[in-house]
């Protein structure tokens, strides 16, 4: 058995406007991995397999007993043209040379043909959702990620879905800074990487282990460090999107357009706050709001 993180990101993990969406580097996530008692770990930074490379020479060199996982969290297109993110794990890191915004069928050939683990990563979320019906589409993807820190309030309802359609179950933590780190496990029966990715395919009753509700503090945490570290580049995204010099890409941009004259005193008060305790106060309608959400808009 080996007890797993298979969702971390780091500094290579880069968001469409802002430069850092991981915070941290490959070696401080594997070293934190370590120290909280994983056995091994999937790096599945966005569109890009560097962070794995990087934390490859550093396993090899000073953990060699550490099982690491190439892996790669990819935007893909689906045929609505909207984007979703799957999960790929490979044996060989030689087999995740895909390039952002794919088809999706292209991709799900590819990866059956190498035989590439494919997870959809949080479905039914309000952001790069995977509806019910194009989850059903794709037979081709292998698990779920049925727990996710940025959908934990999901977690029954895509359980519920992960076995109506036969597809395994895997829970990630989603990390994108050390704290983030251990708030999930997925522990598999296995030693090497070739029995592990073809149990979790096989759906061999891996067993789940997850903070749920807790997970808020070090997500919020994570939260406002992204927007310390961006600050500037967020400064002058905000002045774009107000003066009209860039269109918003999404509905939270739409929202910062509208909304800016409130939402800079929020982003300032963020900033300075060493805490976290006044976000956990939005937490939780958020989480109200993605489960209805889910239900009116994901079918």
């Amino acid at each position: 058995m080996k007890v797993l993180e298979l969702h971390l990101h780091t500094f290579y993990s880069q968001g469409d406007r802002l430069k850092w969406d991981g915070l941290c580097s490959p070696e401080d996530m594997i070293l934190e991995c370590i120290r909280k008692g994983y056995d091994g770990a999937a790096i599945t930074d966005h569109n890009t397999t560097k962070g794995f490379r990087r934390a490859q020479r550093f396993v090899e060199k000073k953990f060699p007993e550490f099982l690491l996982i190439p892996g790669i969290e990819l935007d893909v297109v689906l045929p609505s043209n909207s984007i979703v993110h799957l999960l790929l794990y490979n044996e060989d890191v030689e087999n995740l040379k895909f390039k952002r915004g794919e088809r999706i069928e292209e991709v799900l050939d590819k990866a059956r043909e190498d035989d590439t683990l494919v997870v959809a990563a949080h479905p039914l979320s309000t952001y790069n959702p995977f509806k019910r019906s194009q989850l059903r589409k794709f037979d081709k993807i292998d698990c779920l990620e049925v727990y996710n820190p940025f959908i934990f309030s999901l977690t029954p309802e895509t359980e519920k879905l992960a076995k109506e359609l036969g597809k395994g179950m895997v829970a990630g933590s989603d990390a994108h800074s050390l704290d983030m780190v251990g708030i999930a496990c997925t522990i598999v029966k296995g030693e090497s990487l070739e029995e592990i990715l073809k149990n979790l395919r096989e759906r061999e009753s891996p067993i789940l282990v997850t903070q749920g509700y807790r997970a808020v503090t070090p997500v919020l945490k994570w939260f406002k460090d992204k927007i310390s570290v961006n600050y500037e580049r967020i400064n002058e995204l905000v002045r774009k999107l107000v003066k009209g010099e860039v269109e918003p890409q999404n509905t939270l941009e739409k929202f910062v357009k509208r909304f800016h004259f409130i939402l800079n005193p929020m982003k300032e008060t963020l900033v300075r706050n060493e805490g976290v305790a006044l976000w956990k106060l939005i937490a939780y309608p958020v989480a109200l709001e993605t489960k209805i959400y889910s239900k009116i808009v994901t079918r």
